[in-house]
C-alpha cells in the first residue's frame, strides 16, 4: 500500500544507520481505519487515544526533519520519491481530520514559489493515489475460494454483481461467488458475503467453479452502478409487478428502463416450451430506498444522510400529498418500519404497486396499500396517510430531520467518536458509504457507548431474490444508470 512507502521515504532523511534500528512508528491507517477493521466488541477508546498519540509524535518527528532540510526538497537537491510519497501522506491525514493544520515547516514549503510546479505534481499524485487507498482491491480471483466467515448469502447473476452486493452491504469485506459451471452440488449463483477482524480472508484455496474478490468500499472513487450485462438462459425468479409482451429481450429491457419502478427483468423468447407465455416480458422490483428497523430508545438520536435520494428519475420536483390524523383502512400488501411520514411516503413512492399509505407514529409502522379503484379515509389521531409521488422527484426535506429517542439498530459500517448528533449527521452525509446513522448521547444508559456515531447503510443495488438456470429465457437490469442507453424524448411517439 502507498501509505507504507512513508517508511521508505523516511529512510532517505536519516543520516545515521543506528537510527534505522530504533525507529518505530504508526501509519495513519492505524487511526483512520481502526473502527472499520476492528470488531465492535474488541474496540477500546484507549487504543484509539494511544494510536493518535503515537501518530502525533510521528508527525512531530517529521516536522523536525522538515525544519532541518537545507533546500526545497525533502531528500537532496532534486525532486525525488520522498517528495512524491510524503506530501500525499500528509494530505491523507488532513482528509480524515487527523491533522488540524499543516506542520509549520510544510507551510513554508507551500509558500515557496520555486516549489509551485512540483506541488502541482504532488497534488495530482495525491488525488491519483486516492484510487489506491488502503484496502482497495478490485481484482476478481477466478477459481479461488475464501472458505468460511460468511455473514449471509444472496443471489447474483455473476461475480461483478456479487462484488457490488458486497460493497453495498454494511459489513461485507470480501466474498465468494458460485458460478454457473460449478459441479459439486446444485448451488449456482450464490453470493457469499464475508467478514473477518483483519479484513482479509483467513484461508485461500483453489476451487473450480467459484470466483472471489473484495468489497470496493475502500476504493475512491467507487465504480458507478452500471449493470448493463444481459444474461442468456437465466431467470430472475419472483419480484414481478407487471408483465407485457415484447418482440425481443431488447424491447423488454427498454420497457424496464423507461418504467420508474423496474429494476430488472426476465424475457421468455419464442422457443420457450409453454407456448402461451412466449414473448412475455416480466418487469421486476427491488428496493432502492434504504430500509431500516426503527426502535424507540432513550438517549439516542438517529437520522439520514442529506444526500439527494432519487426515487424517480425525473427532473420535476414535487411535495406529494399527506393527510394528517387520517387512516386509510384495508388494502395493505406490505408492512415496513419508517422514521417519519415522509420516510413512509418515500417508500411508497419507490414501490410501483403502492397507491397510498398509512403511517402510525406510536410504533413507526408504515403500511403500503394497493387499491387503484378507491380510497376511503377515516379520521384517526396519530395516523398519517398520503399519496406517493409519481413521475416527479419527491421532496426530501424529511431527510434533514434528526429523530431524538430513536434507534436504527444494526446495519453498522463503523463508529466514530464525536461531540454531538449534528456532527454525526454531517459525517454521514460526507461519507460516500453512509446512508443513515445513530448517535449515542450522554443520556444513554451505558456510558461506554457515549459519543459514538454509528454510520450505517443498507443494500440498495438491484438484487434478484433468486437466480436460476432457465432455457430460452433472458434476464438483465434496467439501464437507468447508463446515461447513454436512455433514449431522447424526441424519439418517443
Amino acid at each position: 500500500m502507498w501509505l507504507d512507502f512513508i517508511g521508505v521515504s523516511r529512510t532517505f532523511l536519516l543520516s545515521q544507520p543506528s537510527q534505522l534500528k530504533t525507529c518505530s512508528y504508526i501509519f495513519p491507517a492505524s487511526v483512520i481505519y481502526y473502527n472499520w477493521k476492528v470488531p465492535e466488541g474488541e474496540r477500546h477508546d484507549s487504543a484509539v487515544k494511544r494510536n493518535r498519540e503515537v501518530l502525533s509524535a510521528e508527525v512531530k518527528l517529521w516536522e523536525g526533519y522538515l525544519e532541518k532540510r537545507s533546500g526545497c526538497f525533502l531528500a537532496g537537491k532534486n525532486f525525488s520519491l520522498a517528495d512524491v510519497v510524503v506530501y500525499p501522506s500528509i494530505s491523507y491525514l488532513f482528509r480524515f481530520g487527523v491533522l488540524a493544520e499543516p506542520p509549520f515547516a510544510l507551510q513554508i514549503i507551500i509558500k515557496t514559489e520555486k516549489m509551485g510546479t512540483y506541488l502541482i505534481l504532488v497534488v495530482l499524485l495525491s488525488i491519483y493515489s486516492s484510487s489506491f487507498s488502503e484496502g482497495c482491491n478490485r481484482e476478481l480471483l477466478v477459481n479461488v475460494d475464501f472458505p468460511g466467515t460468511d455473514i449471509t448469502s444472496l443471489y447474483s447473476p455473476d461475480a461483478d454483481h456479487c462484488q457490488q452486493l458486497c460493497t453495498d452491504h454494511p459489513s461485507c469485506l470480501f466474498f465468494t461467488f458460485i458460478r454457473a459451471d460449478w459441479t459439486r452440488d446444485n448451488r449456482h449463483f450464490y453470493c457469499y458475503l464475508k467478514n473477518t477482524a483483519s479484513g482479509q480472508p483467513n484461508v485461500r484455496t483453489q476451487l473450480l467453479g467459484v470466483t472471489s474478490g473484495f468489497s470496493l468500499k475502500p476504493c475512491s472513487p467507487q465504480p458507478q452502478r452500471c449493470l448493463s450485462q444481459v444474461y442468456q438462459k437465466l431467470d430472475f425468479f419472483g419480484q414481478d409487478y407487471r408483465t407485457l409482451f415484447t418482440a425481443d429481450y431488447e424491447e423488454c429491457q427498454r420497457a424496464c428502463t423507461q418504467d420508474p419502478g423496474c429494476q430488472f427483468f426476465t424475457f421468455v423468447n419464442e422457443n420457450y416450451t409453454l407456448e402461451k407465455i412466449r414473448y412475455k416480458c416480466h418487469l421486476k422490483f427491488s428496493w432502492t430506498v434504504p430500509r431500516t428497523r426503527v426502535v424507540a430508545t432513550a438517549g439516542l438520536v438517529s437520522g439520514f444522510a442529506h444526500k439527494t435520494l432519487v426515487t424517480q428519475h425525473f427532473n420535476t420536483a414535487c411535495e406529494g400529498k399527506l393527510f394528517p390524523d387520517t387512516d386509510i383502512q384495508g388494502s395493505s400488501y406490505e408492512t415496513l418500519t419508517a422514521a417519519s411520514p415522509g420516510h413512509c411516503q418515500t417508500l411508497c413512492s419507490d414501490h410501483p404497486l403502492c397507491t397510498y399509505f398509512t403511517y402510525v407514529s406510536n410504533d413507526f409502522t408504515c403500511y403500503l396499500k394497493k387499491n387503484p379503484d378507491e380510497i376511503v379515509t377515516k379520521p384517526k389521531q396519530g395516523y398519517t396517510s398520503g399519496l406517493p409521488a409519481r413521475f416527479c422527484q419527491l421532496d426530501n426535506e424529511w431527510l434533514k430531520e434528526a429523530h431524538e429517542g430513536i434507534d436504527f439498530p444494526g446495519s453498522d459500517i463503523r463508529y466514530e467518536l464525536m461531540d454531538d448528533a449534528e456532527t454525526c449527521q454531517t459525517t454521514c452525509t460526507q461519507d460516500a458509504n453512509c446512508q443513515f446513522y445513530t448517535y449515542v448521547t450522554k443520556n444513554f444508559n451505558s456510558s461506554v457507548h457515549w459519543r459514538r456515531c454509528y454510520l450505517k447503510r443498507a443494500i440498495t443495488i438491484p438484487a434478484p431474490s433468486k437466480v436460476t438456470k432457465l432455457a430460452n429465457a433472458v434476464s438483465g437490469f434496467s439501464l437507468k444508470n447508463v446515461q447513454s442507453a436512455l433514449p431522447s424524448t424526441s424519439h418517443i411517439v
